[in-house]
């Protein structure tokens, strides 16, 4: 009986903070509020070498960006060059994928992404529907991988890492987010692994809005030269402001147009 009198007991504890996702994700948003300092730390002393403004205003820096926008042309051309052998180069991808966090939240992760040689551009709509005794509460966000660099394009790996940004509806607040991204295929592409890592970070309190951690297996369903789809399945693993932690189911769909 005393061993009964326990379980219930964490079952109810665990179950009221399963059911406050939402709720804990927004008491985290608004514990989040900007700092009235404005210490700035960036002050402008003496640094030696190309940090100096006399070697900035000598061309240092126009030295810097201008290798580093040959370089750029340079990886992007040879990346071009593979689309023969690699669709993947230049294609688009459409994901409409949807999950399930216990006990009563779903999440619609639609998703889009463009692809130009060394360059991506990422658009995902995260919408977390939660349901309980009260009603129905959401949390919904847009997160957009402006800039993203394939630095590695091989027949079976692509790895992307990308900059953007993740707009929060609820505070109205827009942060930077971070993006790391590893595709792995086999078997001529029937089989496709991708891995995914995000962090938006809040630069003005120091805050972490969320971290997220994808894992997708894809097993492809359509094929032709020009189109290809997958079954996905996969699960989510993400941490909103440092206190609420969800895990999500994920399946849906995953469309690659070459």
């Amino acid at each position: 009986m005393k061993k009964l009198y326990v379980t219930t007991l964490l079952i109810f504890v665990l179950g009221s903070e399963l059911f406050a996702q939402v709720g804990g994700i927004k008491n985290g948003s608004d514990n989040n509020k900007p700092k009235n300092n404005s210490s700035t730390s960036g002050s402008k002393g003496d640094s030696g070498g190309c940090l100096s403004d006399a070697c900035c205003s000598s061309g240092c820096s126009d030295w810097f960006i201008q290798s580093g926008i040959l370089g750029l042309a340079k990886l992007q051309q040879h990346q071009l060059e593979k689309k023969k052998d690699i669709p993947e180069v230049v294609s688009f991808e459409f994901m409409p994928h949807f999950g399930y966090a216990e006990p009563s939240s779903s999440m619609l992760l639609p998703r889009i992404r463009g692809n130009w040689g060394v360059f991506s551009t990422d658009l995902r709509f995260s919408n977390m529907v939660e349901y309980d005794a009260d009603g129905i509460d959401f949390y919904n966000t847009i997160d957009w991988q402006a800039l993203v660099l394939n630095l590695v394009i091989t027949k079976p790996v692509i790895a992307r890492l990308g900059t953007g940004i993740m707009y929060e509806y609820y505070s109205k607040s827009t942060f930077i987010e971070h993006f790391l991204g590893v595709d792995v295929n086999w078997k001529d592409h029937l089989y496709l692994a991708s891995g995914e890592f995000r962090i938006a970070k809040d630069y003005s309190t120091g805050a972490t809005p969320r971290l997220e951690g994808n894992a997708r297996l894809n097993y492809r369903i359509l094929d032709n030269p020009h189109f290809k789809g997958y079954a996905m399945i996969g699960s989510i693993f993400q941490n909103y402001y440092s206190s609420v932690t969800v895990w999500t189911i994920q399946t849906g769909l995953t469309f690659h147009l070459k």
